[in-house]
């Protein structure tokens, strides 16, 4: 006969093993019409900027002929069933239209490139606009995903250099010396940042920004420039001086230290909005 417990006695608890959430890497591929189409059928409002596109279909005939066709196309790739969209594309899209923080990324590489992620309560979600196709997937941290939206580059040579930003942004690169000088800058910081910044012909800016207390979307840190080009990749930074002149910053970058500026970023906004 088994022993009965005594009064005291806490009853055997089986120990189990909870499973370890594994992340759906599945990537969404849309067509830019597609993608349009499924987020005014979801009553998401206003598409986010970053992945706008105009709205094809100027008549009602011509609007739900493109709608249509979208709907065709989702069924035949298995994004969509009678029933409507994939669950889990329902999911990212909804996060991607209603999130506590976001990033968005815009490029003009080989090809302008738009990236939209958002996160709340611990999930997140990636939109990547590249010509006209929009794949929308899950996500890890939103740094990460933003910086592994970009193509690998080598850190530049040189060091970081300060100049007034309306002579680096207002002007040439090549008619920049006589203006850089002329407004005091040392000759050789002059040389430097001219030689970092000839040939660069890819540009990125990133951007961050966190709900508030009544749910609304507040972009703060300010704007992070990247540029790449034959000499590899630099950071553009921006700040204010006392006297009310902005003042860019452009330094050498490689992988992590784009990474630690972009999480820099996003954590800025996070302590805007919770101020």
């Amino acid at each position: 006969m088994n022993r009965a417990h005594g009064a005291g006695a806490a009853p055997t608890v089986p120990s189990v093993t909870e499973p370890v959430p594994v992340l759906d890497t599945r990537r969404h591929a849309l067509t830019a019409v597609e993608f349009d189409v499924l987020w005014e059928w979801l009553g998401l409002g206003p598409t986010p900027v970053v992945l706008q596109i105009p709205s094809p279909g100027r008549s009602h005939a011509e609007r739900r002929s493109v709608q249509a066709d979208a709907w065709r196309g989702m069924r035949e790739r298995g994004l969509a069933g009678s029933d409507g969209p994939a669950a889990e594309l329902v999911r990212l899209l909804h996060l991607l239209a209603r999130p506590t923080e976001q990033m968005e990324l815009r490029a003009v590489w080989e090809q302008e490139v738009r990236v939209l992620g958002a996160a709340r309560a611990g999930v997140a979600a990636l939109g990547h606009r590249a010509g006209s196709t929009v794949t929308i997937s899950a996500c890890g941290s939103l740094p990460s995903a933003v910086v592994a939206a970009f193509p690998p580059a080598v850190r530049g040579p040189g060091r970081a250099c300060t100049a007034p930003t309306a002579v680096l942004t207002g002007v040439p690169v090549a008619d920049a010396r006589p203006a850089l000088l002329r407004r005091g800058i040392p000759a050789a910081e002059v040389s430097l940042l001219v030689r970092m910044l000839t040939g660069v012909d890819r540009r990125a800016q990133v951007v961050a920004l966190a709900a508030d207390r009544w749910g609304v979307l507040r972009r703060a840190g300010g704007v992070l420039g990247v540029l790449d080009g034959p000499r590899g990749r630099y950071l553009l930074t921006r700040s204010t001086g006392d006297d009310g002149t902005e003042w860019a910053t452009v330094a050498p970058a490689d992988a992590r230290e784009l990474r630690h500026r972009v999480t820099q970023l996003l954590a800025t906004a996070n302590a805007a909005a919770a101020g």
